[in-house]
């Protein structure tokens, strides 16, 4: 048997390993870089950082060609950037997880460039099946955490001993095997190509690690979208890339059935299901002042529909780094046409990120913040396009069958690896149920709001834990949460929601979906939540929502509303809440509501419920001595209650673990 025979399970574990490493570091450096401002509500110098995404410009400055060994060593940088940044201050980790993107991004393109005549009809097949146990692997890491990759959070020595093992393979992989003849043309399939550009597979490449990074990878943003079945959801997707995965192991290649129309077709097809269910998802913002409270759809037998055939056709992705990567390896250019492929491809993913970004930041964004209010979908619709055109315009052929020899005892390997990281997955994926909770048999309902900050703390330091301790300290049985909205790239999709009930042990709603690009809300309980709803009020700036539920302890049921105003708390946002309010009895309406005691927007608010704060302080003096610093901060968030309920006690509770204090009120149920 020859040796390309008999290395085939290294080559795609090698694959695997890099490219969930690059998704990691990505991962890592928009969330750090995004903390940063996040303190600031600003863009600030710290964007400059991004910069690194442009790395393969460098490649322009080479000759023909770069040494194999430059690949070594380069990833072999990228490696020790990813191990690392996970323990690095915020402006280490910006420029060490930066410089790992930015080498990572050096890597690949030299490493197209050097593919061995030997290995040129299989690596882009090799390259797709890599990507498919990395998107695997990154599913499990993120399942088994309620979301949060464990290796980058909790964990870090699973990812060390993944950082350990790439780096031992990268130049075994890269470096043995025979050198290319200089000047003999690449083939693919056996068909003898043309020269042809770079920059089209190249984006198409970028395309394919930017649905995986946006959403493919973190299958808990699809989920939230129509607040569905998590479990279905990561179940089906895993099985999809299970079986394709499968299927190209014991038929590795383009097989005449993909011929280039199919999946121009299939391509084509993917992305209008998938802009299509977003669109579908979208509430278009703002309309009139008078169509709010503006209550969020229920979710409809069409939108499962879509999201179920968008999983099974998502391994399209697939098959698309497969042919993208196998047209880059089978061309004959300098390392500066395809440095220069790449850096315009890079470019376009960097222009996706901030746009991504930018659905839900646009308020704070000037001149082009504005366009991407309620774009969701056109960035989505950006990427698929990046998808499309590549494919539309690749000059392979794909119609001849080529049998790419991996040889038995690696397909046994490679299947069940995969098979092992699915089960690992189903085993290890947290439902998101509480376990049985006693019920306390006292006569009291503690009650707590926090802006988490979306998770950091005033330091702008990852802080879950500490502000999970901190309200488990507190053992409230009813908690609002605010800036809860993480789910999305800026903070590496983690579903903050999900996390904190699970440690937590409570039930949780959670409120608007990622896709209304609305700063997070969420409500979490220790007792069953009953009808919840989201409903949207007018908002000219950034977008605006508030929690409706009912939730029953003994033989009272309560109206609970969580609510996040906007920039000083406009009025128009709290007239619309306090509409839905009404004169129902037994209501607990809590949040930050961005304004303070000396507003209209208090006065309206404190004419129908009570401040749990100010009636168990009426002297706005909490306890005995000096005046607390809950009222020198202005006291934004509060807990209005109706008048019937009796209140115990109530004080605010500061730290530094977040930017805001949390506010506890306890009453008689």
């Amino acid at each position: 048997m020859n040796q390309i025979q008999e290395r085939r399970f290294g080559e795609i574990l090698f694959f695997g390993l890099i490219f969930l490493i690059f998704f990691q570091l990505i991962a890592d450096f928009i969330e750090v870089i995004y903390s940063t401002c996040l303190l600031t509500t600003g863009l600030n110098e710290t964007v400059a950082a991004v910069l690194f995404i442009l790395a393969p410009l460098l490649l322009c400055l080479a000759g023909k060609k770069l040494p194999e060994l430059f690949a070594v060593l380069s990833i072999e940088l990228a490696i020790i950037c990813r191990m690392v940044e996970v323990t690095a201050t915020p402006g280490l980790k910006i420029i060490i997880s930066g410089c790992g993107v930015g080498m990572f991004l050096l890597f690949f393109p030299v490493f197209l460039n050097n593919v061995k005549q030997s290995k040129r009809d299989t690596r882009g097949v090799v390259l797709g099946l890599g990507l498919i146990l990395s998107v695997l692997t990154l599913i499990l890491f993120k399942s088994v955490n309620a979301s949060i990759d464990i290796t980058r959070y909790g964990s870090l020595w699973i990812g060390w001993i993944i950082c350990g093992l790439a780096a031992i393979l990268a130049p075994y992989i890269i470096l043995t095997g025979d050198n290319p003849p200089r000047g003999s043309a690449r083939r693919i399939f056996g068909k003898k190509q043309k020269e042809p550009g770079i920059f089209l597979p190249a984006w198409g490449i970028m395309s394919v690690f930017a649905m995986i990074y946006f959403l493919f990878g973190s299958p808990t943003v699809l989920a939230r979208w129509v607040q569905g079945n998590y479990v279905m959801i990561v179940a089906v997707q895993i099985v999809m890339i299970a079986i394709f995965g499968i299927n190209s192991i014991f038929n590795p290649g383009v097989k005449p059935v993909l011929s280039k129309p199919i999946l121009v077709i299939w391509n084509l097809f993917f992305i209008a299901v998938l802009v299509g269910f977003i669109y579908s998802l979208q509430i278009q913002f703002p309309i009139p002042t008078d169509a709010y409270p503006l209550f969020a759809p229920e979710s409809t037998l069409a939108d499962s529909v879509l999201l179920y055939l968008l999983l099974i056709l998502s391994p399209i992705l697939f098959v698309n780094m497969m042919v993208f990567s196998g047209q880059i390896i089978n061309t004959d250019l300098s390392i500066r046409r395809v440095g220069l492929g790449f850096f315009l491809a890079c470019f376009l993913f960097l222009v996706l990120i901030f746009s991504h970004i930018f659905t839900t930041v646009y308020d704070y964004i000037p001149v082009v913040g504005p366009f991407f209010r309620d774009a969701y979908w056109f960035v989505y619709l950006a990427v698929g396009v990046g998808l499309l055109i590549p494919m539309m315009f690749n000059r392979e052929e794909l119609t001849e069958d080529r049998n790419i020899p991996i040889n038995k005892k690696d397909k046994l390997f490679l299947t069940i690896l995969v098979i092992l990281l699915v089960g690992l997955v189903l085993i290890g994926i947290d439902s998101g149920s509480p376990s049985e909770i006693n019920e306390s048999a006292e006569n009291r309902l503690k009650i707590m709001t926090y802006n988490i900050q979306q998770g950091y703390s005033e330091q702008g330091l990852k802080n879950y834990d500490s502000q999970i301790e901190l309200i488990r300290a507190q053992d409230p049985d009813i908690l609002g949460l605010q800036e809860s909205d993480s789910l999305r790239i800026a903070g590496a999709n983690a579903d903050l929601t999900r996390y904190y009930a699970n440690a937590l042990n409570m039930y949780s709603y959670n409120g608007p979906s990622p896709v209304t690009g609305t700063f997070g809300i969420a409500l979490l309980s220790k007792y069953p939540i009953q009808n919840p709803q989201t409903f949207f009020m007018h908002s000219i700036g950034e977008q605006t929502a508030t929690i409706k539920a009912e939730i029953t302890k003994g033989n009272r049921t309560y109206k609970v509303y969580v609510t996040h105003l906007g920039n000083d708390g406009d009025l128009v946002q709290q007239q619309a809440i306090l509409s839905d309010v009404g004169d129902q009895k037994n209501v607990i309406l809590m949040g930050d509501f961005n304004f303070r005691p000396d507003t209209e927007q208090y006065k309206l608010t404190t004419n129908r419920l009570s401040d749990s704060w100010l009636t168990k302080w009426p002297d706005g003096i909490e306890g005995s001595g000096t005046t607390p610093e809950a009222h020198a901060y202005g006291r934004i968030d509060h807990i209005f209650l109706s008048p019937e309920i009796e209140i115990r006690d109530s004080r605010f509770l500061f730290s530094h673990h977040s930017d805001h204090p949390a506010l506890i009120t306890e009453i008689e149920n």
